[in-house]
């Protein structure tokens, strides 16, 4: 018999549309904030948010919403695995007790124009902690010095491939990648940077950027990795990081 697994409720924090949206924060019964899980930076910008845990038993959910010229704010607790309404009496307690231990709370809980919902919070995200472990044991594998785990963390997931795959075909004969966008009268620069395993450690490869990878490694390379700084391409400029390893064998 298959066992049914159940969805985990996460709290988005807002979603702030042109006439109607929502901010909400979910806190213990201490008025401690709940972790978050992840920082959405992607996507239409009403939808950029922190996302915060799922709750636990006594967790008090605090939220405004409005629709056009209509606004109303609730408190709700997690009771037996349900948010249940908080006793009306009890509101103005508790929105006193949550605005004294969180004053930001009083500018963030309250109608907002069109744009992003990102809670105040100190350090990595849980999804940030486990991408950092990871990004640092990638350049300690590789004995790669020359990037900062946050540059890796603030990048998307799908960008970082750490353990070795197989070389597509041609990558040889690729030449590395170098070019710029000119933002705002700055330089938007999208650079590949590749190293070889030469089978007792890890060095760069030396590159102009004119000439084909099967020109510049020797042909007793096993591995190569890329790391590529400005890995994509949004609203006209380069961002984030990539990483790939490739099995040549």
């Amino acid at each position: 018999m298959n066992a049914k697994i159940e969805e985990k409720i996460r709290i988005y924090n807002g979603l702030c549309k042109v006439n109607e949206g929502f901010r909400q924060v979910l806190v213990s019964k201490e008025m401690m904030l709940r972790p978050v899980v992840l920082r959405m930076h992607q996507g239409y910008i009403a939808k950029r948010a922190t996302i915060q845990v799922e709750p636990v038993e006594g967790d008090y959910l605090f939220k405004v919403e409005w629709h056009k010229d209509q606004e109303s704010d609730s408190i709700q607790q997690w009771v037996n695995g349900a948010l249940v309404n908080v006793d009306i009496n009890e509101y103005g307690k508790l929105w006193r007790e949550l605005t004294k231990t969180h004053p930001w709370s009083v500018e963030f809980l309250a109608r907002a124009p069109l744009g992003e919902s990102f809670m105040p919070w100190e350090g990595y995200t849980l999804a940030e902690k486990a991408k950092a472990k990871h990004a640092r044991q990638f350049l300690k594998t590789y004995h790669i010095r020359q990037f900062d785990v946050d540059e890796f963390v603030k990048s998307p997931k799908d960008k970082l491939h750490y353990q070795p795959q197989p070389a597509p075909e041609g990558l040889l004969d690729r030449i590395p990648i170098k070019r710029s966008l000119e933002v705002h009268g700055e330089l938007s620069i999208q650079q590949e940077h590749w190293y070889m395993d030469i089978g007792h450690r890890v060095v760069a490869v030396q590159t102009d950027y004119t000439k084909a990878l099967k020109d510049i490694i020797p042909n007793t390379v096993k591995t190569l990795i890329c790391i590529t700084q400005g890995a994509y391409e949004h609203e006209g400029a380069y961002h984030g990081m990539s990483a790939y390893v490739y099995s040549l064998e």
